[in-house]
Order: C-alpha cells, then structure tokens, then sequence
C-alpha cells in the first residue's frame, strides 16, 4: 500500500514539459486502481463489522464480550494496557493481545477493530500483488472477493452472512497471521530477484511475528523456510544475509517471548497447556479432510459444511494448484506448498471438525488458505 501512495505521489502533473511518460502514466493508472480497490474492500469491511449483531453495543458485557476466545483477547488487551500481567489474565498467547494494548489504552470497546482492518487490507493488497503477473491484478482482485464473499449465507447452527470475510472483522489472532503470509510470499519474490539485505530483515520479521501470533505456525513456516535458502545461501551464496534475516526475527520474537516468559515463567499460556492435553493427530487426517472438504454427513451428520459444496471452484481449483506448480514451480511453489502444509497443520487439530468450522467459527483458521487455492 506504501508502495502504491509513493508511485501516486512521485508522478508529475499531466501536461507541458513535466508530462508523465506513457509508462508513468500507466503506473499512475494502476496506483490509482489499487487504491480503489482497497477503498472497496475497506468499505466492505466496514459493513460487515457494523451489521454483526454480536458486535458488542451498550451497557454492560454483551456480544463476542462474552464469547470465550475474544472476551480473553479483549481482557488480555485490556490487561496489558493496565499494566496488570498476573498469569489468568492472559490465557492466549501474548503476541495479539499486544497489538490490542495501545488501542485499549485509548479506551476503544474494541482494541482489535483497527488492527483487524490493517490487517484485512494488508491481505487484500499483497494478495493481489502476489498473484498479478500471473492472473492480472483486476482478475486476481475479483477472485478474492468472490472467494471471501462467497457463500452469502450459511445456516449451520444459524444464519450467518459472508461467514468467511467476516473472521477478518472477528477478534481472532489468525487475522494478522492472514496478512503477513502474503507479504511473505512476496518477499520471497523479491530474495529469488536477489534484492537488497532490507529484505532478508523484512521476512525474519515477518516470520518472527508469525510464530509470535501463533506457535503452530512454525510448520507451514518451513516452506518459505527453504525457498528462502535454495535463493538466498544456495544459488546467490549470501550466507551473511541470513544473520540480517535472524536479527529480525529476535527483533520480534525477544519481545514477545520475554513477556510471555515474564507473565508465565516460560513460554507455555493457560491456552498452551490445555491445547497440549487436545493436541494434533495426523492418523486420521485423512478421514477428517474428506469430511471438511467433501461430505460430512455420513460421520458428522453436517450435510451443509463441505467446504467443496460451498466453495465449488475448488474442486476445479485444487488440481490446477498442484499443476501449476509442476509447470512453473519457481512462482507456485511457495504459494501452494505453503498454503498445503498449513491446511494440513489445521486439519490436525483433534479439535477442528466439521461440527466447529461454522458452529464455532474454526473456519477462521484458513481465512488465507483458501483463496489462495481459489487463485
């Protein structure tokens, strides 16, 4: 988005000695589109966030204020920005609640709302940046509103609207996980065009707020991982720049795990130590994916939540993905590994079935996954 202001501004006028080349009149064109296209989904956003009746409003607790996962992330929030670190205030990891504290600390009901939207259009504008030269920016723009907005509307348990698009609008600490992968993936891009050293700081940050947000995330975190050193040590043989990579991820991560260390006496959260005693399971992975993608009736009785019926384009879209990594494996390599390994990782929560993906909102951890399929 930086990148799309400063081409705005750096422009010259229209007309007389100082008109634009045909070229940097095309690039203005482009800023400009861009920024129409984040108006539009900022906009959405928006009404999204205000039409949710769980959106809390008035006096007292009400809405997702009294949802287990966002009452402690508002609480912890809430906590941070008043200095009160005791251990049961703070049951999820820290690394969200931490970008929460300062908007609470200016007394917002909502400490995530702003977070949550940075973080939304974040996602829309290196997604498409991600996937212009390969579909074209208005094509790749139109396929993640589609894929966002679409199912309309589910009825499991009961009626929500644009169940996807609205996890963005949702305190969930996936939500600025969604926008870094991305701008990850594009940075990726700019290591294999062998760029300057400010990007190897960028991605350890990058992947260093990642595992920050969410420990979990270190897994899918290996695909970017190895592309980044077949580019960076293999083929260009700067080994140094991995130290420049490291130092932004400690920049981030020594923060965040010094205060969880602090509040906790080490590394594990309340939510830690119970997910612990849930934990993953990849012995039936594969009975899990068919019910979540294909059919869930015959195990869970679900017959509306197959992620195929609603999504349909992904039957279609899947084996194109796995295909165009075969023919041009230096551009979908990273995308779809990544987006493959995390799906994986979700899928092996003991927790995440087809009973919870809409009933209880899990859907939110594959916010970014599925249109990246869907591209």
């Amino acid at each position: 988005m930086l990148r799309t202001l400063k081409a705005l501004a750096a422009l010259p006028e229209q007309g007389g000695a100082g008109s634009p080349l045909p070229s940097e009149s095309l690039a203005r064109r482009e800023a400009l589109w861009h920024l129409v296209i984040l108006l539009i989904f900022g906009l959405l956003f928006v009404h999204v966030y205000v039409s949710y009746p769980a959106v809390p409003r008035g006096e007292g607790v009400n809405g997702w204020e009294g949802w287990w996962d966002q009452s402690n992330y508002i609480g912890s929030a809430r906590a941070l920005a008043a200095g009160d670190f005791a251990p049961e205030r703070h049951w999820y990891p820290i690394g969200y609640s931490m970008l929460g504290a300062p908007f609470a600390w200016l007394g917002m009901r909502d400490p995530f709302l702003l977070i949550n939207l940075a973080s939304f259009l974040i996602f829309v504008h290196f997604f498409i940046r991600l996937f212009r030269d390969v579909l074209g920016a208005p094509v790749a723009a139109a396929v993640l509103a589609i894929t966002l907005i679409l199912p309309f509307r589910v009825h499991v348990p009961h009626v929500v609207d644009v169940p996807l698009l609205l996890q963005f609008a949702v305190p969930w600490n996936t939500n600025p996980v969604a926008a870094l992968y991305p701008v990850l993936l594009v940075a990726l891009i700019w290591i294999a065009q062998d760029r300057g050293r400010g990007v190897d700081v960028l991605i350890g940050a990058i992947a260093g707020g990642i595992v920050a947000l969410r420990f979990v995330e270190a897994v899918p975190l290996l695909v970017p991982g190895a592309v980044y050193a077949y580019h960076r040590l293999y083929l260009q043989r700067k080994w140094f720049n991995a130290v420049y990579a490291l130092g932004g991820a400690f920049a981030v991560l020594v923060p965040v795990f010094g205060l969880t260390w602090y509040i906790h006496g080490g590394l594990a959260s309340g939510y830690l130590a119970q997910s612990s005693t849930i934990g993953l399971s990849v012995s039936d992975i594969h009975e899990r994916a068919v019910a979540i993608f294909m059919d869930a009736a015959p195990q869970f009785n679900e017959p509306e939540t197959a992620l195929f019926g609603l999504h349909p384009w992904l039957v279609v879209c899947l084996p194109l993905a796995a295909a165009w990594v075969f023919l041009d494996w230096r551009k979908a390599l990273a995308p779809v590994l990544t987006a493959a390994l995390a799906t994986l990782v979700y899928l092996a929560y003991n927790d995440f079935s087809p009973l919870n993906v809409f009933r209880y909102a899990l859907i939110h951890y594959m916010i970014w996954v599925l249109p990246v399929f869907a591209a």
